[in-house]
């Protein structure tokens, strides 16, 4: 149970009943599945990583593609002061970007090999 502001929150309450249990109920199905086995938690983990794999390869080729528009820009700029900061700026943040990513792809491929 959780207390907030005064008001008594019980997730459990929400399910019902035989609810974690496969197959003891018709009426009220297992949030589980039909069939709770290794082999489907593996596959849903499995398409779990797939996921987050794509999610985090689409965020690293954005952050590529803001990193060589603001040398782009950083190029083109010329003689023109404001351009020019606003072009090293962005090539800062997207390179401290790439780094975060880097590092939380690191710890994502070290956790991943555990599960």
């Amino acid at each position: 149970m959780l207390l907030s502001g005064g008001v008594t929150l019980d997730p459990w309450a929400l399910l019902p009943d035989g609810a974690l249990e496969s197959g003891s109920n018709p009426s009220s199905p297992s949030i589980l599945g039909e069939d709770p086995s290794l082999a489907r938690l593996g596959a849903t983990i499995q398409m779990e990583k797939v996921v987050g794999g794509t999610i985090f390869a689409i965020a690293v080729i954005t952050c590529i593609i803001f990193l060589f528009k603001h040398i782009t820009k950083l190029a083109a700029a010329g003689d023109n002061a404001k351009a020019r900061q606003e072009a090293i700026s962005g090539i800062v943040v997207s390179g401290l970007a790439l780094a975060v990513l880097g590092s939380f792809g690191a710890f994502l491929m070290y956790f991943w090999t555990f599960i």
